[in-house]
């Protein structure tokens, strides 16, 4: 979903709730938000390896968000915020 300008951060909250199995998610150059961050560590918790956000509005996403997003995902390996100014 890399630079899919009509993306929002509802949208995302509701792709990984009903998705729960995804390994990866490309969010690159997208406007999401803090909320979806964390629905991401939240609802992808045991499956979720590889997490795209390089370019995304850092603006809308602060430290605790990724962090919690770290804390939920366990088997995180990758994770890419080029771009962001946390």
């Amino acid at each position: 979903m890399n630079y899919c300008q009509g993306l929002t951060g509802a949208g995302v909250t509701a792709l990984v709730k009903n998705c729960p199995l995804l390994e990866e998610i490309h969010l690159k150059g997208t406007a999401i938000d803090e909320a979806a961050v964390i629905a991401i560590g939240e609802n992808l918790r045991g499956n979720i390896q590889h997490v795209e956000l390089q370019g995304c509005d850092s603006n809308e996403i602060t430290d605790a968000a990724i962090s919690g997003l770290a804390l939920h995902a366990c088997n995180l390996t990758r994770l890419n915020v080029i771009g962001m100014h946390l």
